[in-house]
């Protein structure tokens, strides 16, 4: 008796095939490239990329491929796998035994200093947490640390390690290592299956890696759906192949390749193509639920498939139902615990929620849905992660679990990785996920609150700045949480626009709500916009500065006053700058005191000038702030009057000009690198 293939054969994808394969050949001829596979779930994205990638493999070609579904809540994942493919390691090998090749490896490439980072992001025990000041990599190499800096171990469900902060640039160390091993094997080619699912963290070490390829021999082939986000498509705008879904003609092809026959009626023909639009995923569940209701048969001796029987043709959601009521109720549950996890997860922590069931009875579980190809599976052991064979199958038994089973999962799962035991460090992404699934901020913002209290002591600023962002996404939906909402962006913007990055700062501001905003907060944000968007700032400031009292103890009218002259020079409006600014000192001449605002606004007139090329019609102005600086001993008032008058370009000058009049509204914060 025939059974249809568990695996449906690559039909209707001939022309992206060739594409691809044009693209590897430039690769192999020393040209690097990108080209984005862009398609619905289902309609065979990641089939078209094994088969891709087998074809390479059998060229000799050294392959990299990575798999970002689950990397929510395991980042890291996918730059652990770089290291072990770029270098030969056998990932399924005892962490320790792994340390012998990864040294090899580097030690050919000239990479030994990357051995310690290395190890630790492998996990090898008694690895080094960060380089050491005789294998430490110089400053032309690396750029400077990015929000990657985080700690390894802070997303790792099992780990043991303990938890030390790493010190290095770690997608700048993988993109060195793609680089000096495509130069020993040109032609690598490099997957990014499922790149709109990847976590923060590990779409900006791949879009690194990305990168790189524009200037070594590397393929990379991104996979990702047309509903992805900006971020992630605007790396391959100039070059994708778009999947549709298969012609009537190969929907017929791909059903009688499923069932191994000769072809199929125009009457089953219909069926399927009416009932799945072409998508060879629902084609494939359509033919295998037909089949074994006994709805095809099969005409002797010519192979052809007949529709057969009658009855209503069922969707795809319900025959994903009736393949769930089948399993033993043991395997019903524990695929419910494993919906609920998601893509990525461990046995452990299947085992930590589902308490009833052993941890072998869990192995055998998980062999029955991998057999059933409910779940799929990416090395062994307890070390082995699962996921869903298909984003689409994923959803939809998500949507379908019952809705009060889902949250009172998600609760237990929040609770589980909220509480630090011993051997296992507090999980704050993974009980922030699951608390927001079970529609609990209260309690995913408690856990936010816990990690960042975790993160400043260990000095975490990345993980810290992570937790705020993600603490702002789940203000954002609760209108009783703007009050939280406003403290989380002021201080994150503050953090930010002290290390000098006004623009983010600028984005981070803007996430505040505008309607009960402070006026401190609302002027802090329209200030550093004078670094992104100077019309938007203006726009702001306009409607922000009549409102703040001429002597506000900040002077905040006053440095709004004087943003709003800048903002407007910025735009190419200097007249209606300078007859701003000889406004505001108008009306400071008619109110006591205000020294320093009257220095603030001469100043500004006095660069509004001067950058419109009336040099000297500008000087007297900035001489006069300059003396006024120097009278209160405000150095780097004085410093920044000299840094006009010596031609700082207007761009440099809008960033000094804001470490002069916003630095001193932002708090101090502790200096995380002391020690």
């Amino acid at each position: 008796m025939l059974e249809p293939r568990p695996t449906p054969v690559l039909i209707g994808r001939e022309a992206a095939l060739t594409s691809l394969r044009l693209k590897l050949d430039q690769a192999r001829d020393g040209a690097g490239s990108r080209i984005a596979i862009i398609a619905e779930s289902g309609l065979g994205k990641t089939r078209l990329l094994q088969q891709f990638a087998a074809e390479a493999i059998e060229q000799g070609m050294l392959v990299v491929a990575l798999s970002f579904r689950g990397s929510i809540l395991r980042p890291y994942q996918p730059m652990t796998e770089v290291v072990q493919s770029l270098l030969g390691i056998d990932p399924e090998l005892r962490r320790e035994s792994q340390r012998a090749p990864l040294a090899r490896g580097l030690i050919a490439l000239g990479l030994e200093r990357f051995e310690p980072a290395f190890a630790r992001l492998l996990r090898i025990e008694g690895s080094a947490p960060s380089l050491s000041p005789a294998s430490a990599v110089s400053a032309a190499e690396l750029r400077p640390a990015s929000t990657l800096d985080a700690p390894l171990d802070s997303f790792d469900l099992e780990g043991t390690v303990d938890h030390i902060p790493v010190t290095f640039d770690l997608p700048e160390m993988l993109a060195i290592l793609l680089r000096e091993q495509a130069a020993q094997f040109p032609g690598t080619l490099l997957i990014l299956d499922d790149l709109d699912e990847a976590a923060e963290i590990s779409y900006q070490a791949a879009l690194r890696l990305v990168e790189e390829a524009d200037s070594v021999p590397v393929m990379v082939v991104a996979g990702y759906t047309p509903v992805s986000p900006g971020l992630v498509t605007k790396e391959f705008t100039q070059s994708f192949l778009r999947l549709e879904p298969l012609m009537r003609e190969e929907t017929m092809e791909l059903a009688a390749s499923l069932l191994s026959i000769t072809w199929i009626t125009s009457e089953l023909g219909d069926v399927l193509w009416n009932n799945t639009g072409g998508n060879p995923l629902l084609i494939r569940l359509l033919v295998e639920h037909l089949y074994h209701t006994e709805r095809i048969g099969i005409r002797d001796p010519d192979k052809l498939g007949d529709l057969a029987g009658e009855g209503p043709i069922p969707a795809y959601q319900d025959i994903l139902v009736r393949r769930i009521r089948i399993l033993n109720p043991e395997l019903v549950k524990t695929l419910l615990y494993a919906v609920v996890l998601g893509d990525g997860f461990r046995l452990g922590a299947l085992g930590a929620l589902h308490e009833k069931r052993t941890e072998d009875e869990l192995a055998g579980d998980l062999d029955a849905l991998v057999e059933a190809r409910f779940l799929e599976r990416a090395g062994a052991g307890r070390r082995a992660i699962y996921r869903f064979p298909h984003a689409l199958v994923r959803d939809t038994l998500y949507a379908t679990a019952p809705q009060d089973r889902r949250t009172e999962m998600h609760t237990r799962a929040g609770e589980y990785y909220s509480m630090p035991t011993p051997g296992r460090r507090l999980r704050t992404e993974y009980a922030v996920y699951h608390f927001t699934r079970a529609n609990l901020p209260q309690r995913a913002l408690a856990a936010i609150d816990l990690g960042i209290a975790q993160a400043q002591r260990e000095g975490d600023e990345a993980m810290q700045a992570i937790l705020e962002q993600q603490a702002l996404t789940i203000t954002a939906s609760d209108p009783d949480l703007s009050e939280r909402r406003n403290h989380i962006a002021e201080t994150l913007g503050d953090q930010v626009a002290t290390q000098g990055d006004y623009a983010q700062a600028a984005l981070a501001y803007q996430q505040a709500d505008s309607t009960s905003a402070s006026a401190m907060l609302l002027a802090k944000c329209a200030m550093t916009m004078l670094a992104v968007d100077a019309g938007q700032a203006v726009s702001l400031i306009a409607r922000l500065a009549p409102g703040i009292p001429l002597e506000d103890h900040h002077d905040l009218r006053w440095r709004l006053e004087a943003a709003q002259s800048w903002g407007l020079a910025l735009q190419g409006r200097t007249y209606d700058a300078i007859r701003h600014s000889r406004n505001s000192l108008a009306t400071l001449s008619t109110v006591s005191g205000l020294g320093s605002a009257r220095t603030l606004t001469r100043g500004i007139l006095g660069m509004a000038l001067y950058y419109h090329g009336d040099e000297e019609e500008a000087r007297p102005h900035l001489e006069s702030s300059r003396a006024g600086y120097d009278a209160r001993g405000d150095a780097q008032g004085v410093t920044f009057l000299d840094q006009i008058l010596s031609g700082m370009p207007r761009e440099a000058i809008t960033h000094a000009w804001l470490d002069l009049v916003l630095r001193p509204l932002l708090p101090e914060f502790p200096d995380q690198t002391a020690g």
